[in-house]
């Protein structure tokens, strides 16, 4: 009998209080491009991050920070709508194409346009070159860049 009620009681806490899959809504219009964001099908055939249960519990929030390292990549378009108010330059210099993208998929602001950022509300430092005065990274993470993405590329 203990157990059933055990039961009963957490079945309710999770009907009641945690967030269902369908309060989470995306209206950008190319979200459904995004399958490594979220996909349909079998969890064996499934190759994305499942992002819609991770957004079910939060969307993120604006003190988290991240540093985006692209070594000659250039900087994001900071006047692309979707990017608008949501990158720091640290440093100056070319807009790329790539680092464009990668700003996207992290930090693209949801709305109706272009593609949805795994975290819409973060702040976004972008570097050209991996700051390695007083070991770089090391004070990055001190001025609380928490999560740090390089790309690096080397030509032959």
């Amino acid at each position: 009998m203990k157990t059933k009620i055990l039961k009963l009681i957490l079945i309710f806490l999770f009907l009641f209080t945690c967030p269902l899959f369908s309060q989470v809504e995306i209206n950008d219009e190319f979200f459904d491009r995004q399958w490594y964001l979220y996909m349909s099908g079998s969890e064996s055939t499934r190759a994305d991050i499942r992002v819609l249960d991770a957004w079910s519990r939060t969307m993120g929030n604006s003190n988290q920070k991240i540093a985006d390292i692209e070594d000659d990549n250039g900087y994001p378009n900071t006047y692309h709508p979707d990017l608008l108010d949501r990158i720091i330059l640290q440093g100056f210099g070319f807009t790329g194409e790539h680092a464009t993208n990668v700003a996207g998929l992290l930090v693209a602001n949801h709305n109706t346009i272009g593609i949805a950022g795994v975290n819409k509300y973060a702040q976004l430092h972008s570097y050209t070159h991996i700051p390695m005065f007083n070991n770089g990274l090391i004070k990055l993470e001190m001025q609380g860049l928490m999560v740090i993405k390089l790309s690096i590329f080397h030509r032959i």
